[in-house]
């Protein structure tokens, strides 16, 4: 069964096949999707993740809180976060050995390489959002979506990681200055007839 390519237990929800039920039954005691979360008894002080093991939660929180990719590609200087992703890195984008897109979406037609790719495709469909940001409550149909947003507007951090420098208008004069607040604070804009102006970031 090991040499052959038939694989007669089906998920459902997952949409994957496994050869032996045994394999099948692993996934459903494994898989996120088919897990309670609140079961779960490592739960994140800075979001709502929750994992089995703190293994797993300190991971999460180097990469996900910490930004921390430690595996750096030697060809192009990409970093990743795990072993598994700089080789699939190397495979796809430097070998070129990319998998035929076989995830296609009912609603268009539209093919991809990955299932994670079509579950977000299919949010442009279904008009999902998901993900919450905790400052706000804003609503966004990725996660990598919801992350830049906190980055940019609430810590006010550039895609380096420094922080945004602000520009000052003098009216009269027409002079721009431009300066690294510490902390980011809201500035204030005078106009000549002393009517002052508030200007935050947007969402």
């Amino acid at each position: 069964m090991s040499h052959t390519d038939v694989k007669e237990f089906y998920c459902v929800e997952c949409d994957v096949r496994f050869k032996t039920a045994s394999g099948l039954k692993t996934h459903l005691s494994k898989s996120m999707k088919h897990r309670d979360k609140q079961s779960l008894k490592h739960a994140c002080t800075r979001c709502p993740a929750r994992y089995a093991c703190a293994t797993s939660l300190a991971a999460h929180i180097r990469v996900q809180h910490e930004g921390l990719r430690p595996h750096v590609c030697g060809d192009c200087g990409a970093a990743l976060a795990t072993r598994s992703s700089l080789a699939k890195h190397m495979h796809s984008v430097h070998l070129g050995l990319r998998p035929p897109p076989r995830h296609v979406c009912d609603t268009c037609g539209k093919a991809f390489r990955g299932k994670s790719v079509l579950i977000n495709h299919a949010r442009t469909h279904t008009g999902e959002k998901p993900f919450e940001c905790h400052h706000c409550g804003r609503r966004f149909a990725q996660r990598t979506s919801m992350r830049t947003h906190v980055k940019l507007v609430h810590l006010k951090l550039r895609r380096s990681g420094k922080i945004k420098p602000v520009a000052i208008i003098d009216v009269q004069s027409s002079r721009v200055d431009v300066f690294k607040p510490e902390p980011p604070v809201a500035e204030t804009w005078r106009q000549p007839c002393d009517v002052y102006f508030q200007v935050t970031a947007g969402p």
